[in-house]
């Protein structure tokens, strides 16, 4: 019996330190989530005024071919209405919820990320923090910026298309409130095809090639025979080799770029090339290449 009693306290015991340890829950960081899109400012030329509402808008038609101003007004509105047209249905034929605009899913899905954060909760009003996602219209898509007020860390992506609305969701918030940039947020599943996009800039400058032939002054103190039976004995001699090359010269704005190669060819023996009593030293050739 006693047994018993001892083994209840234990188990009482530990209950109560773990309770003690575990302690008050602390309460998450509550976020809002606005999200704007920014419409395309439209300015409308001084005119007559517009039809009624109800009224049938008929297409205009096609003006003179001699009328060069015209037309080319005309083919600019056709253009204009045509871009207009495939942007709709990009977004129509893009992973959205059927009858949802981009603003809204987008909205929902930040909501949805945040509170998958430990220590985060997505909330409509008394929010401590906050995340705002402004979306600037392209041709296709949008350029998407990102700011959080908790850290003021601020992420951007040049070109968002419809169908990457989730796996920005859920690479901003992952950047914004761990506060480190969004380019270490990615995984093969959540890659945006801003991520493999290149901007190119062609660099002007001038080039020139060259072609060199010459000769070349080279001296020293060498073994030198006077005869073939002769002893080597150290005297200064003078090599002129004659010297052939190529090289480029380019010039660009803040830096330039010169490289040369270059051949030596002895042209001329002073004594034999060896002899019974000791070495003998010509200048045979020579291989150079500059770089600066």
């Amino acid at each position: 019996m006693k047994a018993m009693w001892s083994g209840a306290v234990a188990i009482v015991v530990l209950l109560s330190a773990q309770a003690s340890q575990a302690g008050p829950k602390v309460p998450s960081t509550r976020v809002c989530i606005d999200v704007k899109l920014h419409e395309p400012e439209v300015q409308q030329p001084a005119g007559p005024a517009a039809p009624p509402a109800g009224a049938e808008k008929k297409e205009e038609a096609e003006p003179p071919a001699y009328d060069i101003e015209a037309r080319r007004r005309w083919v600019e509105k056709r253009l204009a209405a045509l871009r207009k047209k495939a942007a709709s249905r990009s977004v129509q034929a893009s992973n959205l919820p059927i009858g949802q605009s981009p603003v809204a899913y987008l909205k929902r899905l930040f909501e949805h990320f945040v509170t998958h954060e430990r220590g985060y909760e997505a909330a409509r009003k008394d929010c401590t923090q906050r995340i705002t996602v402004e979306l600037y219209p392209l041709k296709e898509g949008w350029t998407a910026f990102a700011r959080y007020s908790g850290n003021g860390r601020e992420e951007r992506v040049d070109q968002l298309l419809p169908d990457e609305i989730s796996q920005f969701a859920e690479r901003a918030v992952k950047a914004l409130l761990e506060d480190v940039p969004i380019s270490d947020t990615i995984r093969r599943d959540t890659v945006l095809r801003a991520d493999s996009m290149k901007s190119m800039r062609r660099i002007g400058g001038t080039h020139h090639f060259e072609l060199v032939l010459g000769t070349q002054v080279r001296g020293g103190s060498f073994a030198t025979a006077s005869d073939a039976t002769a002893p080597a004995e150290e005297k200064i001699r003078v090599f002129s080799p004659m010297s052939i090359g190529a090289g480029y010269k380019g010039r660009f704005e803040n830096w330039a770029l010169e490289t040369v190669a270059q051949v030596g060819v002895g042209m001329s023996r002073k004594a034999a090339s060896s002899n019974e009593a000791g070495g003998h030293i010509d200048h045979g050739g020579s291989v150079g290449l500059a770089l600066h």
